[in-house]
């Protein structure tokens, strides 16, 4: 038991430093679709305001605004605010497994399925996409392309 104890707390420890402080990886299942899935994701972070950041690594509008909107994380620790970040295999998984070492946040790969129905549900198609999420867990808002650190601090603080 306590080799197997052992085992489990190595691994963990690998996944933190693999993914660098502040960096998680979830899972969801792929058979999940429609709001199922939605709920999956946000369920973990109840209680929180979410903010659903959905990127791809070869988007160059996503990698600014994750650069603009770092103050605003920083200002928002301590905060009951989440920043959930998806992204699918039009992003290549060793590129997006190197990139979130450094973007602090909750990170999931999703299927290309889920994807689709994200963008299509709540963003007509393109990215970078923020769905903010009350701490119901209810949509407050959606944003093709990255509103800005005053809109989007303004649409946070309002659902603390």
């Amino acid at each position: 038991m306590k080799k197997f104890l052992l085992i489990v707390a190595m691994h963990i420890a690998a996944i933190t430093f693999a993914f660098g402080q502040g960096s998680n990886v979830w899972n969801v299942s792929e058979s999940l679709t429609g709001d199922e899935l939605v709920k999956s994701i946000i369920e973990p972070f109840e209680g929180n305001v979410v903010v659903l950041d959905v990127w791809g690594t070869w988007c160059g509008p996503c990698k600014k605004a994750m650069e603009t909107i770092h103050p605003l994380k920083e200002e928002m620790k301590g905060k009951d605010v989440s920043f959930v970040y998806l992204a699918c295999p039009n992003s290549q998984k060793a590129q997006w497994e190197e990139m979130i070492k450094n973007i602090e946040g909750e990170h999931y790969y999703i299927t290309t399925a889920q994807w689709n129905y994200i963008l299509k549900t709540y963003g007509g198609g393109g990215v970078p996409l923020y769905v903010v999420f009350d701490k119901e867990g209810k949509k407050i808002s959606a944003f093709t392309g990255y509103p800005g650190n005053e809109k989007m601090k303004e649409t946070i603080v309002s659902n603390l």
